[in-house]
């Protein structure tokens, strides 16, 4: 009977563990997928394929790219206000060298956000 204890004990530890590991500070940006400059006409843009104003957030919410020209990793996200994030990236950039980005962002509703004081909306995925 014991054995059987002893094993049932081992056997669920690691799930616990692993159910509680905490998640990395990327997982907190609470935005996937495409984002257009409202004021820019981002969406069209990052429709027609082109450099532009918008951003591309990955879906597993690891790292964005700028209009083609820019690529970053998060390296950590905290909640300073309800809807209100700071986002610490490290960006290369086409022919520049790495540098440590700061942003902001806020999230104003489920089509809309400010990232580091401009609008974007939610732009439809490319097929």
């Amino acid at each position: 009977m014991l054995r059987r204890l002893s094993a049932v004990v081992l056997v669920a530890v690691p799930t616990l563990m692993v159910a509680h590991a905490p998640a990395s500070a990327a997982d907190a940006l609470p935005i996937a997928g495409p984002w257009g400059d409202i004021e820019a006409e981002g969406c069209h843009d990052y429709q027609e394929e082109t450099e532009g104003g918008y951003i591309v957030v990955d879906e597993d919410g690891r790292g964005w790219g700028s209009g083609g020209e820019c690529q970053c990793k998060v390296k950590s996200v905290k909640k300073s206000a309800k809807t209100a994030y700071d986002v610490v990236a490290s960006c290369q950039c086409l022919d520049g060298p790495t540098e440590t980005r700061h942003r902001k962002l806020i999230v104003l509703s489920d089509s809309e956000i400010q990232w580091n004081g401009t609008k974007y909306q939610k732009c439809k995925p490319l097929p």
